[in-house]
């Protein structure tokens, strides 16, 4: 290498290691030298000597090796690496002084590699994160930091990656250089993708097991604080940050639980405050992700009645979040059983006494949601709730006590319990971080000033917000406003920037929280009788549920109604999965629950599937309806959505128990959207069941969905077989509809005694008979003893199954009744299980084949 003389010692040192600089991308490992002019600045670097360079020679030439500028070499070589911390200040000064074009071009200059001197830095020793920390406080640098490398990382890509370091030093400099990147609000440098899609917080949460998890925390706080919309962004495997999270983490850590990861539970808890549920569902879970229960919403119900064995029953398919976004309790009724499973705790109880749940000294406050929020808690998991709304404004309410014991540890930041003059001591100990508090005065005036005083609702260090309605009982309206007017000010006067919102209401003591509703079906006089075809089919499905399989695969029935009750343990048993289309009138994005429904249209259906045929997996969808002038209103996009649910599902069968009138409004998407959805049903071999409108010899020909091909138009018959008085005439088959008395839930225990009638039921009753027909099936397939050309796999097909319905009934007949009876009748009872199978076989040939 040519060397000038003159050099001193020091620098002919460095220099000398320098220039045997080693790039490893040349293919004949060629050694490059530094070019003249970078020796000669070098030189004046080391001697301190720099200011008889002109600055604008500092950047405007490379080093010759590897493309890379005099700052890559300084940053990335080990023994310029070394030199003083004044001399390598000094060289940044000069530098610094050139023009902002220059600048900024020299610092977004990139090497062989593809990188910047500034990506360079991050990946150096601590000197090179202190150098980028100093440049970062110019614009031009910031700037240059946008520049990404060949494989699309920029400045901030490089800093997120870097939570793996021990050294308290470095990782110090890297929270600096990312505050002032962060301070910058450059949306192209906090938003920026690679070329894997990734962004600065995908790098930041990937899970490493040498990483620093509280450093990676407080990063990832950071990047969310200074850009929320980091969160909805995707790599190119279409994977949120969260998601990415996750699958690092199984990669690595097969049995470690989400809930369990700090990082994950942060990031869960900023998705479930996005205003829009379905953004919150899109982000935290994938095509492949099982989604869990975000939410309690029980407005729909005047009251809701639950017991111990009704939680069991909802255990077995209600999994939640362990952060619910919201929790709505209307009035409710808590039914205690002899087989507690979640024990309340008995707060009562003081040490050295012993005191019954009815002595006299307990109290009459209510202890029924204590039971509830002891379930989420202890059963179900849940650590967190956002929002709580409770409906507890009836005598007696529930105790400032028991308030206390169901909510602490639950982090409530929103809290709204409807209970009058609520002590904010109960507040504080209930959710001591809460942000928003719901208050409801009824006019008391030693109350309002306990809300405002210095042991009132100052205590609350978190709060920002109070909603207080006044209810003017006793005294009048003026009197009530200026009460109002004076209790705001004391909590302004001791709440700096609080937020007040009044309203004065007028105290009715009828005040109510809900609607009644009806159900679709007709009801008529007492159940003096069972209906005989229903017996024939109890007799025959006692013989098949005791026939034990080897092979068993239940039938998958989907259930497209208005949900099914999960809290009913004969129901919740078979329901394999659910779904909800069900949109919330009140909040945006909100689903009202599949297996908690107002009403017991589906549940009836259930119930009435399961009857004819025990072994099914029940899929229940959804859809959101509307009652109107005694009739269902259906949506009709709700039903698109759970066909196509359905069907991705790998269902055997649909039941349909509704109608869809034409319109004008809803013509599109009947002809549309439906038509494909049933269409795509169809050639996946899926059995369709679907109701007439019960309007007899006025029934229309297009009423949706028994009017489109492959579904089977179900009308109803009366106990004689006859068709009803108002079954449709074009109904491909009838199953009895009229008089039928239907099993449900406790809480319904009044409808129990009446007989039930409509389409809607025989619709069910054809489901289940359809769903029966192919365990049979099943049955006679899986026996050893089955010749092997009698094979019925093609059972699942609309023109085989359509040819078992009419050999099942009396052809001189229209529409068909179902003669059940006579094919699967009471005599296989009194069969033995070899000859029962044997008749089983010779039955299923006949009607298949």
């Amino acid at each position: 290498m040519t060397r000038k003389s003159g050099g001193d010692t020091q620098y002919d040192s460095e220099l000398e290691e320098a220039a045997d600089y080693e790039d490893g991308d040349q293919g004949d490992n060629e050694q490059e030298q530094v070019t003249e002019a970078h020796h000669q600045l070098l030189k004046h670097l080391v001697d301190g000597t720099l200011h008889e360079i002109p600055s604008l020679e500092l950047g405007n030439q490379h080093t010759g090796k590897g493309n890379m500028t005099i700052l890559h070499l300084l940053l990335s070589d080990q023994q310029y690496r070394r030199l003083s911390s004044s001399k390598i200040r000094r060289f940044l000064d000069q530098l610094l002084n050139a023009d902002s074009k220059r600048v900024k071009e020299f610092l977004s200059s990139r090497d062989i590699n593809g990188q910047t001197a500034l990506a360079l830095a991050v990946s150096g020793s601590v000197r090179g994160i202190q150098v980028l920390s100093y440049l970062l406080q110019r614009k031009e640098a910031l700037e240059a930091a946008e520049v990404q490398s060949d494989s699309g990382w920029n400045c901030l890509h490089e800093l997120s990656s870097r939570g793996s370091s021990k050294n308290p030093q470095y990782i110090q400099n890297i929270e600096d250089c990312i505050k002032l990147i962060l301070s910058s609000k450059s949306k192209k440098l906090i938003t920026g993708q690679n070329k894997l899609g990734e962004t600065p917080l995908h790098l930041a949460v990937k899970y490493k097991r040498q990483a620093n998890p509280d450093w990676q925390l407080k990063l990832t706080s950071q990047l969310i604080d200074a850009c929320p919309e980091l969160l909805k962004i995707v790599n190119k495997n279409s994977r949120s940050p969260y998601q990415y999270r996750l699958d690092t983490l199984r990669a690595i850590e097969t049995n470690t639980s989400s809930n369990n990861d700090d990082i994950a539970r942060f990031m869960r808890n900023c998705y479930m405050h996005f205003e829009d549920r379905g953004e919150a569902v899109k982000y935290l879970y994938g095509k492949e992700d099982e989604e869990l229960s975000m939410e309690i919403d029980l407005s729909e119900h005047s009251i809701y009645t639950f017991s111990r064995d009704s939680l069991t029953s909802l255990s077995q398919h209600w999994k939640f979040e362990n952060i619910l976004r919201y929790v709505y309790f209307p009035k409710v009724n808590f039914k205690n059983s002899s087989t507690d499973s979640y024990p309340v705790k008995d707060i009562s109880k003081k040490q050295g006494q012993s005191q019954h749940y009815n002595s006299n000294d307990e109290g009459i406050g209510r202890k029924d949601l204590q039971a509830m929020f002891d379930w989420l808690r202890n059963n179900r998991g849940v650590k967190k709730i956002i929002k709580v709304r409770v409906i507890d404004n009836e005598d007696p309410p529930h105790s400032d006590e028991i308030i206390e014991e169901s909510l602490k540890n639950f982090d409530v930041e929103v809290l709204d319990w409807f209970k009058f003059d609520l002590c904010s001591e109960t507040i504080l100990k209930a959710a001591p971080d809460v942000q928003e508090v719901h208050l409801y005065s009824s006019g008391n005036n030693a109350v309002l000033h306990a809300w405002s005083g210095c042991d009132g609702l100052k205590k609350l260090s978190k709060l920002k917000k109070v909603y207080i309605d006044i209810y003017q009982r006793l005294e009048t309206y003026h009197r009530t406003q200026t009460i109002l007017d004076a209790f705001k000010d004391r909590l302004k006067a001791h709440i700096d920037g609080i937020v007040i919102e009044e309203r004065i209401e007028k105290y009715s003591a009828s005040r109510g929280n809900g609607l009644a509703g009806t159900n679709s079906v007709v009801e008529g006089g007492s159940a003096q009788q069972t209906h005989t075809w229903i017996k024939h089919m109890d007799t025959f499905v006692n013989f098949i549920v005791n026939i034990p399989a080897d092979k068993e695969r239940k039938i998958r029935v989907a259930l497209i109604d208005n949900g099914v009750d999960g809290s009913y343990s004969r129901l919740g048993q078979i329901i394999k999965l659910g779904t909800s289309y069900c949109s919330h009138p009140h909040h945006q994005g909100q689903l009202n629950n599949y297996c908690t429904p107002s009403k017991s249209h589906g549940t009836q259906m259930a119930s009435l599937i399961s009857q004819v045929c025990p072994k099914i997996d029940l899929y229940v969808a959804r859809i959101l309806d509307m009652e109107a002038e005694d009739s269902r209103q259906i949506d009709v996009g709700s039903v698109v959505k759970a066909i196509n649910w359905a069907v991705d599902h790998k269902v055997d069968i649909i039941s349909m128990s509704w109608t869809i009138e034409r319109t004008e409004d809803n013509k599109t998407v009947l002809g549309g959207g439906l038509a494909t959805a049933i269409s795509r049903a169809h050639s996946e071999r899926i059995l369709m069941f679907c109701s007439t409108d019960d309007q007899g010899g006025l029934s229309k020909d297009d009423v949706y969905p028994g009017c489109l091909p492959g579904t089977f138009k179900i009308g109803a018959a009366k106990p004689s077989g006859n068709e009803g008085e108002w079954t449709d005439k074009g109904s491909y088959y009838t199953f009895p509809g009229e008089d039928l008395k239907v099993h449900l839930p406790p809480y319904l225990a009044s409808d129990n005694d009446k007989l039930a009638s409509g389409s809607s039921l025989a619709t069910a009753l054809a489901s289940g008979m359809a769903a029966l027909l192919l365990y049979c099936v099943q049955i006679v397939h899986n026996n050893p003893n089955t010749p092997p050309e009698t094979s019925l796999q093609d059972a699942r097909t609309y023109n085989n199954m359509d040819r078992a319905f009419k050999r099942m009934t009396d052809k001189n007949k229209q529409p068909r009744y179902i003669r059940a009876w006579e094919h699967l009748n009471p005599d296989f009872k009194e069969l033995s299980k070899a000859k029962g199978i044997d008749e089983l076989r010779r039955v299923m040939m006949y009607l298949f084949k």
